[in-house]
């Protein structure tokens, strides 16, 4: 396991309620529910998140519905999906993603 993680949820893994995380985090499976981490959560490509995010970096390369809380930067890169809304001072959306949101990019 890299270093890196505070916690890892592993592609074909399946959590229904709310987790929360000391570190930075990887979600590769399916969450339904909300995830909070007092520092980044790291969306990957194969995850399927439906429920809310609350972290300092919020980073989503996969599937998302919910809302997005994030301290200081939210990135939705490229082939991601994103319905919902963000709240976040700072917001990256890469070209080709699918995103329909309300956001909100003032300081918390």
């Amino acid at each position: 396991m890299d270093n890196k993680w505070g916690g890892i949820l592993k592609h074909g893994s399946e959590i229904q309620g709310d987790i929360s995380f000391q570190g930075d985090s990887k979600i590769a499976g399916r969450v339904i529910g909300k995830i909070f981490s007092d520092s980044e959560v790291y969306i990957s490509e194969t995850a399927v998140v439906t429920g809310d995010i609350k972290a300092k970096v919020i980073i989503v390369f996969g599937q998302i519905e919910g809302t997005l809380i994030a301290e200081k930067r939210i990135e939705i890169r490229k082939n991601a999906k994103f319905k919902g809304k963000i709240n976040s001072p700072s917001l990256v959306v890469d070209e080709g993603v699918r995103f329909e949101a309300e956001a909100s990019t003032h300081s918390l």
